[in-house]
């Protein structure tokens, strides 16, 4: 069995300061325009999540106070709807957030 000899790395040469900021902002963007943008897309997600928790605890409690077929048809054609017109309203709200 052949041994390899490991060496340690070498001393850095000169000590590298990292700007932690460089690239964060466009040139030309103010960094307040930026924490607006982030703080509109932040409510805009939470109307989002507390608009597919009212689906999720509010079908079943629709489906609870239908008889029988039309809950399930309910759940069947009126699900997949309300998700895409979620979807479209969070893309079109975002969408219009970055402009």
């Amino acid at each position: 069995m052949k041994r390899v000899t490991v060496e340690r790395r070498p001393a850095p040469v000169g000590r590298v300061v990292l700007d932690r900021t460089a690239g964060l902002h466009p040139p030309g963007h103010d960094p307040r325009s930026v924490a607006r943008v982030k703080s509109a897309q932040l409510r805009q997600a939470l109307a989002t999540v507390s608009a597919v928790l009212g689906i999720l605890v509010g079908l079943p409690l629709l489906v609870a106070s239908l008889d029988g077929p039309t809950g399930w048809a309910v759940l069947t054609l009126a699900v997949q709807p309300l998700w895409v017109a979620i979807a479209m309203w969070q893309l079109h709200r975002a969408e219009r957030l970055e402009r």
